[in-house]
């Protein structure tokens, strides 16, 4: 998804990933997962793996906020233990999948962790900045 409030976006992530060692991407997430940014991201890692001679590691994550969120992406790789999901990293052999459906979490839980994370928690962080920053003085 090329948006400029998630993440670096493609049009940041190819010139950068190389120079700063970035070696993968969130391919598929069930916020924004959708055919058309599934295809355009695939797109993006084929003319990455033409200028550079590797794709990124193309993975995924259910960017859980609720229960209700686990298990809507899964990686699949071979084994079992955190060695062999690390080893599949560093030989790409990864692959995201999505995961069974579920229902979305209820709207007024999805209200209370929106209000959270982009009300309350940035307040506390600013005021944290700001006592601390009186305290240097």
């Amino acid at each position: 998804m090329d948006t400029f409030w998630i993440g670096l976006g493609t049009h940041r992530l190819g010139p950068l990933a190389e120079e700063l060692g970035i070696e993968g991407f969130e391919l598929l997430n069930p916020y924004h997962g959708s055919d058309a940014n599934i295809a355009a991201l695939l797109a993006f890692n084929q003319r990455y793996a033409r200028k550079h001679g590797h794709p990124l590691l193309a993975i995924g994550g259910s960017d859980a906020h609720h229960l209700e969120d686990l298990y809507r992406v899964i990686v699949q790789f071979p084994g079992h233990t955190p060695a062999d999901f690390a080893r599949a990293f560093q030989e790409r052999t990864a692959i995201p999948m999505w995961g069974p459906p579920s229902p979305p979490a209820p709207i007024r839980k999805q209200l209370r962790q929106h209000t959270r994370a982009l009300l309350l928690h940035p307040t506390e962080q600013i005021q944290r900045a700001i006592g601390r920053a009186r305290r240097s003085v």
